[in-house]
């Protein structure tokens, strides 16, 4: 087996897991929250929605579970994935210069 130092790549992790631990439902459950742990890091772009009643009710929802998201906000608060914003944000949604 190879020498893994303090940090590894996903796929070394899996590997490793794999390699080292014993058969079972404990195995299976640790490669699942690697895939979500991973998962949940990779940036997801917010959907935009615009207001009924002009600029000022428009909104954006996560793009993987729909939750109403801010634009202070860098995660969603229901799933936790990260909120990947394609711009800089200000309170008044505009963009800032610079």
């Amino acid at each position: 087996m190879a020498d893994y130092g303090v940090m590894m790549s996903f796929d070394d992790a899996v590997i490793w897991i794999e390699e080292c631990a014993p058969p079972g439902d404990r195995k299976d459950r640790a490669i699942a929250r690697l895939k979500y742990e991973r998962d949940k890091s990779v940036p997801v772009k917010p959907r935009f929605h615009k207001g009924q009643y002009g600029k000022k009710y428009d909104y954006h929802t996560c793009g993987k579970c729909g939750t109403i998201v801010y634009v202070v906000n860098d995660y969603c608060p229901q799933c936790g994935r990260m909120i990947g914003w394609d711009r800089i944000r200000t309170m008044t949604g505009e963009k800032e210069d610079g």
